[in-house]
């Protein structure tokens, strides 16, 4: 559901019961429902190892477009929400349901749903408030400047605009980058690649915490194969990690890179910059908090001012792990000469699961490497 386009309460329940429940799912079994549980920042696996932990049996529910992983054991239904601000607005739409819908229309006379949210990482404050405590008002006041205001208006309602303004910043023309071979702006919040006359561009929006570095390392061996079978030319590679959380630092130069809050919170900032700044890397390299995280904000005004200070902020994510992958690339030697471009690499929650550290990169296999040996593919055309 767009955000800013309130439902009516007739429409809400079309659109809600659509989402939560089996297709086809009747009032009476709708009103036999004892509650809605929606879990924070989890993952599907996650959930089903909960749900079997507690003994609950519950299915999957099958459904044609799925937005969440959504499950059912007669009497309640359990949603894996994994975060982002599509997901609040979703979580949002849930709630409104419940407190509308079921207690006001006639159809649902007699019935009491409950509806609750759990929540389990490591940072369950952080994720909550992501939900549910926005304060809009402390982000405004915390980032005055005009430019990362405009920065995070970006994020929301304008994604392509911010990445075709990285592009442009290194030095790539706007006729260029709408000519590249598999950009689809409508679908933005996907993997992709961009072929470009200077050579490859590939874009991470989404990879999960340390995962990132696994990734690039994988596929920068594959990339080796390829340079030394003479299929390309490795020093007409760029590398581009890109999120959609690039707005908040629109400034962020070439050679940028941008810390994680997920790995500082247990451990003392200065061991964190001291570790990190051995990377020869480091000459941008800023440690600060996560915007849209009330409490960071509060807790982390001293980094977040130095952050600003030098034109570039911290997103959440297991940066680290990127940091040592350039380092072995760069060791290696075989793409010594290859460019890196740094953007921001965002996860909305540090989510756990997904590991592809034992996958082989040239396997064909499900997940995030059968999506990442069909952006291979742009090598084969090179």
């Amino acid at each position: 559901m767009k955000k800013g386009y309130v439902l009516t309460p007739e429409k809400l329940d079309q659109y809600v019961r659509r989402r939560l429940f089996p297709e086809g799912a009747s009032i009476d079994f709708i009103r036999h429902q004892e509650g809605v549980h929606l879990h924070l920042a989890t993952l599907p696996s996650e959930l089903e190892r909960r749900l079997q932990e507690e003994g609950i049996e519950a299915e999957r529910i099958h459904q044609t477009n799925p937005r969440e992983a959504i499950y059912n054991d007669g009497r309640n239904t359990y949603v894996a929400l994994s975060g982002g601000i599509s997901r609040m607005q979703r979580y949002l739409d849930m709630k409104r349901w419940v407190e509308e819908c079921v207690a006001q229309m006639p159809q649902y006379r007699g019935t009491n749903i409950r509806f609750q949210h759990h929540y389990y990482n490591d940072s369950c404050e952080d994720t909550f408030a992501r939900f549910n405590q926005l304060d809009w008002e402390l982000i405004k006041e915390v980032m005055s400047h005009k430019e990362f205001i405009e920065g995070l208006i970006g994020v929301l309602f304008n994604s392509v605009r911010i990445v075709r303004e990285a592009f442009t910043n290194a030095g790539v023309s706007s006729s260029d980058f709408y000519r590249g071979e598999g950009w689809l702006a409508k679908e933005y919040l996907a993997y992709q690649f961009i072929r470009l006359p200077r050579g490859v561009v590939l874009n991470f929006d989404y990879s999960y915490g340390s995962q990132v570095g696994s990734i690039m390392e994988k596929l920068a061996k594959s990339i080796h194969r390829r340079v030394e079978e003479h299929e390309i030319d490795g020093r007409t590679i760029t590398f581009g990690l890109f999120g959609k959380a690039g707005g908040l630092a629109p400034n962020l130069g070439l050679g940028a890179l941008v810390a994680p809050n997920g790995y500082i919170a247990n451990r003392r900032l200065i061991e964190v910059e001291n570790q990190l700044t051995k990377s020869q890397l480091s000459e941008d390299l800023v440690i600060g908090p996560n915007l849209p995280q009330r409490s960071v904000i509060k807790q982390k005004l001293g980094e977040l001012e130095e952050g600003r200070r030098r034109g570039a902020i911290m997103v959440e994510m297991e940066m680290k792990d990127a940091v040592a992958a350039i380092e072995h690339i760069r060791n290696w030697g075989w793409l010594e000469d290859a460019r890196f471009m740094y953007g921001v690499v965002i996860s909305d929650l540090p989510l756990r699961g997904l590991t592809i550290e034992q996958e082989d990169i040239e396997q064909e296999e499900v997940g995030l490497i059968r999506v990442l040996k069909g952006m291979l593919k742009v090598f084969d055309k090179g």
